[in-house]
């Protein structure tokens, strides 16, 4: 993945150079830029735990008012979307200490 992302940073780069403009340019990189953050915005995303992983590394925070905070037991979660608010990546997070808990969607 990180592979293919360098090629891909690369040719945006290189047909800025091809256009032989500055905004050409500046196009390609702003590009490249975005496509390097939502890389890392997926990465970050995937290595949190889903709700099973995080229900069974927690069992003390299971509650029959439904799940809590690790950090501070809160129960008040709010769920967003990693790239927008219609995305199915969806990462939970307390509401109280802004802890992020885990992540849910394909």
């Amino acid at each position: 993945m990180k592979l293919l992302l360098f090629f891909m940073v690369v040719l945006f780069l290189g047909v800025g150079f091809i256009l032989g403009d500055f905004f050409g340019l500046v196009i390609s990189t702003i590009f490249s830029f975005s496509l390097y953050k939502y890389y890392l915005m997926i990465s970050k995303w995937k290595n949190l735990p889903t709700l099973d992983d995080y229900l069974y590394e927690n069992k003390s925070n299971q509650l029959k008012k439904g799940i809590t905070c690790i950090k501070c037991s809160s129960n008040s979660i709010k769920n967003w979307g990693i790239n927008s608010v219609n995305d199915t990546k969806r990462s939970h997070i307390c509401n109280h200490c802004g802890t992020i808990l885990y992540r849910s969607g394909n």
